[in-house]
This record gives C-alpha cells, structure tokens and sequence, in this order.
C-alpha cells in the first residue's frame, strides 16, 4: 500500500474513533451504562462504559480497507 494512502487511513481512522467515541459515550449515559466506584477502584466518579467499543469498530474497519 502506498505511503500516502495509509497516512490518510491513519488521519481518517484517528478522526473517525474520535467521532464515534463521543457518540458512544452519549449513548451510554442515556442508557445508564455507568462504572460505579467502590473501595478497589482507581476513579472516584462515576465513569461511562463502552468507548472502547468505537476504537474497536474503527480499527477493525481500517484493517479491512487497508488489507492488500
């Protein structure tokens, strides 16, 4: 693959995960998916779960377009 054409893939992938992590994050606290802390966490405020997910779907498709 060209050069070029994998640090257009890395700028849209960087930009793309962070899109979709912020409309994950929304969907997550409409939806109530909180981490609540307790004695052994490490946070003191109730975290969201699931932006994971959207680095997850992003590196998946940039694999699938940038496979030879």
């Amino acid at each position: 693959m060209a050069p070029l054409i994998m640090c257009v893939l890395c700028v849209v992938s960087f930009y793309s995960s962070r899109a979709l992590t912020s409309q994950v994050r929304a969907w997550a606290l409409s939806h109530a998916m909180m981490d609540v802390p307790n004695a052994r966490s490490l946070h003191v405020a109730p975290t969201s779960r699931g932006g994971g997910l959207a680095i997850v779907i992003v590196v998946l498709a940039s694999g699938l377009l940038g496979a030879d």
